[in-house]
Formats: C-alpha cells, structure tokens, sequence
C-alpha cells in the first residue's frame, strides 16, 4: 500500500525539535540494521527515507493530543544552570530626580547663608564646653554660653548688671559710663591691662575700643573737654565676652571673685522687680578652652595699641 502524502510537521503541531529527534532516532535504528543484514547503504537510500517518512508519521499519531499541542523540547528537560530570577513588583511610578554628578557640587540656587542655615557647627570644634547637668544655683543664672560656644542673652544680663555696679560704686560713683579709671580699678591683678587703662592716651583707648567693637562714649575730663572714651554697659558687656572666649581660666577667676564681693543684680526685670545674681558662679557655666579667634583679635589690637604709644 502507498505511503500517503503528508503536510510538514509544523501542519500537524509538532516542534521541528521533536520531528528532528524522532527522525534520528529511526536513522540509527535502520542504519543498524542495514548493517546486521549487510544491505549496502547506497540501494537502499529510497527505503530508507520512505521508512523514516512512515514512521515519523506513525509516531506522530501516537502522541497525545496535548503534546501536540506544544511539544516542549528536549533542552527544557535539563535542570537550568541557575535559578530563575525574582519577579520584580511593581511600584507607580513616579518623576526621577535629579542626582548630583559629584559629592562636591552644591546646586547652583543654594547660597552660602541658607548653607550656614542648614548646617549647624560640628561638634567637637575649636571650643569645647561642659554639658554637666546644672545645679539649682546654676539654674539661677542659667546657660551664659549656648553649645557653640556663643555668648546668650543671659550672659549680657550677668555682664550689663556688673557694669552698672561699676558705675554706681567705682570712683567716681554714679557715673553714666564706665571710665578708664574705673577699668583700671576692676582689672587691678592684671598689670598689662591696667597698663592700658593709666596710660592716659584717650585717642589710642578710643581706638582700641573701636577695634575691638565696643560701644563707648566720649566724657568730659578735668577741664570739662568731652574726650575721655568711656565704655556704655553694652560695650562693657562686648569686652567682657571677648575676654572671657579668649582667656576663660583667667577671667572665671576675676568673675569669681567679683560676684563674690560684689552685689550684682542682672540687667533687666524678673517679675517687675531687680534679680539678685547668686554669690558664686561655677566654672563649668563658662568655656573650658580659649578661642582662638576672639584671642588673636585681643592681643593684635593690643600690640597694636602699645605700638602707636611708642
């Protein structure tokens, strides 16, 4: 009976990777047997592609039908080299920003004071201060220096009140401004600074005062002429915190000491009435080390002060 014509493999369903294995597999199978019977190869090339046709199709309606549907290839028997990746979820999207190319760049809309806005001083800068937990009498004077090391409204109180007990109590008494003299009379253990004040030279004073920003006004000397330079209380207080940044050790003593002789009242009403600052003043409410800053402008306007004297 002739073999009927049959359409490819793709017209029946089947994988041309199946149709490849099966048409190998009854090549070896006839090859095998071509050479047990000894048939040379050449007079039986016609046979044999007619055998290989039939069988192919034979075993083509053996399959089940859903293996015809899709015939999976031989590959996908094989264990994958390695596991599938993860699915990836799904997020809504939403508008890429942009990224700095460098760590270094800035953008270009940032000025230099929102920087100095945005990004508070260190810790652990050229200052250095205790954060010890306050005492009740700390408590009454409160933080003179915030954590970067810059003097508080509070401080200015301290240092307003002291300078209006100068003003009152030093020689001259009840004068409007503290006068060289009266600085002299506070600074007396310290030689150099006293040295400034007795030296008597009202314009190189003057200057000094200026140089390091310190509010003062001009009063009359002896002979009723306005030209001796006599610091306000808020100039007072300027050159106090100065002194105080720049040599803390030395200058906790001398306050030490001032509060303890002296009746201070702050500078300003607490509950409509004067407040009396404690008698004693902790070192610990003051800065631990000098800064460098306000000490070289201290000892350059000094310099420069016992320069122009000659």
């Amino acid at each position: 009976m002739p073999v009927p014509e049959r359409s490819d493999s793709a017209a029946h369903g089947i994988s041309p990777e199946l149709s490849a294995a099966i048409t190998e597999k009854v090549k070896k199978e006839l090859m095998e047997h071509l050479k047990q019977t000894g048939t040379p190869v050449d007079s039986q090339k016609q046979h044999c592609c007619n055998a290989i046709i039939h069988r192919r199709d034979h075993d083509q309606h053996r399959l089940p039908p859903q293996l015809l549907e899709k015939s999976p290839s031989p590959v996908q028997h094989t264990k994958p080299a390695y596991p599938p990746a993860p699915a990836v979820e799904s997020y809504p999207s939403e508008p890429l920003k942009p990224q700095p190319s460098s760590p270094v760049e800035k953008p270009s809309n940032v000025r230099f004071s929102d920087q100095l806005q945005t990004q508070p001083r260190p810790a652990g800068g050229p200052r250095s201060f205790s954060s010890l937990e306050l005492s009740t009498i700390d408590q009454k004077w409160g933080r003179l220096f915030d954590s970067n090391g810059d003097p508080t409204q509070r401080l200015g109180q301290f240092l307003r009140g002291l300078a209006n007990h100068i003003i009152a109590e030093f020689n001259p008494k009840r004068s409007i401004v503290v006068t060289p003299v009266k600085m002299a009379t506070y600074y007396s253990t310290c030689l150099r600074t006293v040295a400034i004040f007795k030296a008597q030279s009202n314009e190189q004073i003057s200057r000094l005062y200026q140089d390091l920003g310190c509010e003062h006004h001009l009063v009359q000397d002896a002979t009723f002429v306005p030209i001796v330079p006599a610091l306000t209380p808020v100039g007072f207080a300027r050159w106090m915190s100065l002194h105080i940044m720049a040599y803390p050790d030395q200058e906790a003593k001398r306050l030490e000491k001032a509060v303890l002789d002296l009746p201070i009242d702050a500078d300003g009403l607490t509950e409509g009435k004067a407040e009396r600052l404690p008698k004693q003043i902790s070192r610990h409410l003051l800065p631990e080390k000098e800064d460098r800053d306000p000490k070289m402008l201290i000892e350059t306007v000094v310099a420069n002060f016992f320069e122009d004297l000659g």
